[in-house]
């Protein structure tokens, strides 16, 4: 579970700067640019994979971190 946790949060990161990197491409670049759709490609695995794990993490426990006795809904809820 912890392997997992740390692959969600690099694709985060990821998503961030595949968001930036998107966007730009989007506004200054032609659609029919090979590197376009590789980022774009990039971008769609990376999304799916964040959204699968998240997803597994729920289902399986829904611990919020790793090592954490924190569970969700909170106990305040």
């Amino acid at each position: 579970m912890r392997r997992l946790y740390q692959v969600q949060r690099i694709a985060a990161i990821a998503l961030l700067a595949l968001l930036l990197i998107h966007t730009h491409f989007v506004r200054h670049m032609p659609l029919d640019n090979p590197l376009w759709k590789v980022v774009d490609i990039a971008f769609l695995f990376t999304i799916v994979l964040h959204g699968l794990i998240g997803a597994y993490s729920v289902l399986a426990g829904g611990r919020a971190s790793p090592g954490t006795g924190a569970r969700w809904p909170p106990p305040w809820s």
